[in-house]
């Protein structure tokens, strides 16, 4: 910690304890913790902020008018591109995708996330579940597709996913930017 910082941190908590005491707070059970200078990662309201280094970012457009469940996986699986390796509970993609966070897509949206890109990071769908918007009845999925850094495509791409409905064929369309 810098001496400027140092001196900073030293009268913000005198300020605080000086308006603890003023307001009578003192003694009553509250306790105050000092803040202390983060990595960086948050900002002062605490609300974390975009990752530094290389990313991906992952575009949804459901063009149905059906509620899609995105099912997108983000691995670090490297080499081992198995289902059973790939579709696991840990690697579902689904903070800040869909609606509350949910995955689910709803009828004719768009979305977008941006996640860190690493070495071996493989994204991957099963394809999607169409569901009938109002009782929530699947309907269908799409095709699986299962994409690899460094393969397919790199980091800072863009990976899109396109779910749409032709004739009777529930269907996924990726395409790379």
């Amino acid at each position: 910690m810098t001496p400027a910082l140092r001196v900073q941190t030293a009268l913000a908590t005198l300020v605080l304890a000086g308006l603890i005491a003023a307001t009578g707070l003192f003694g009553t059970g509250c306790t105050v913790v000092p803040s202390t200078p983060d990595n960086g990662d948050m900002d002062t309201n605490g609300t974390p902020q975009p990752t530094p280094g290389p990313s991906v970012a992952i575009r949804f457009a459901n063009l149905t008018d059906l509620a899609v469940l995105a099912d997108v996986y983000v691995s670090t699986n490297g080499a081992d591109l198995s289902p059973d390796a790939l579709f696991v509970s840990d690697n579902l993609l689904m903070d800040g995708v869909g609606l509350a966070s949910t995955g689910v897509l709803v009828p004719q949206s768009t979305d977008s996330v941006e996640v860190p890109c690493v070495d071996g990071m493989v994204v991957a769908t099963t394809g999607g579940v169409f569901r009938d918007p109002d009782t929530g009845e699947e309907l269908g999925t799409g095709n699986q597709r299962i994409l690899q850094q460094g393969l397919v495509f790199d980091c800072e791409a863009e990976i899109t996913f396109v779910y749409r409905l032709e004739g009777d064929v529930y269907e996924v369309v990726v395409t790379l930017n």
